[in-house]
């Protein structure tokens, strides 16, 4: 007869061994998918970020070097300086136009405002631009304001006025 005793797994026990794996396996599966749920959620968190940060940026480098900020309609602006002018079309999305480029920021507005510093004959001069921008978490109130100096203001009085 046999004088050697081979050891095997019981159908049982391949039976229970194949259970746990496929547990581990689709906790597993479960734990990644949220990850990656989780890092795809914090990807567009960070590209909204960046994107208001950016935006932030251009308006106040715009409104440094404009001479003068004027509103042609309800949600139109133009910058103007003395190379050359760049105009903002604040809608569904906020467009950026300067000479033959154009930039496209994708944030929302809820709530958007210009407040003007004067009104003049053709020109309405723009002191403030106030807006409220939509983000998932939460809702940012964002303000930018444009100091004019007194040479400024009298010289567009005097171009105004045709002297």
């Amino acid at each position: 007869m046999l004088k050697h005793r081979l050891y095997g797994f019981t159908l049982l026990e391949m039976i229970i061994t194949m259970i746990i794996s496929s547990i581990m396996i689709v906790l597993f599966y479960a734990v990644m998918n949220n990850l990656y749920k989780e890092w795809t959620v914090f990807k567009e968190h960070q590209n909204e970020i960046t994107e208001t940060l950016l935006f932030k940026q251009t308006l106040d480098g715009d409104l440094r070097n404009a001479r003068y900020v004027i509103q042609t309609d309800e949600r139109k602006v133009f910058f103007m300086s003395m190379r050359d002018t760049v105009t903002y079309q604040f809608s569904n999305h906020i467009v950026r136009s300067q000479g033959m480029r154009i930039d496209t920021f994708g944030i929302i507005l809820s709530a958007f405002q210009l407040i003007p510093l004067q009104s003049m004959k053709r020109v309405i001069l723009v002191s403030e631009i106030s807006m409220d921008i939509e983000r998932p978490i939460e809702m940012k109130e964002v303000s930018f304001y444009k100091h004019y100096t007194s040479s400024d203001l009298m010289d567009l009085h005097t171009e105004q006025d045709g002297y």
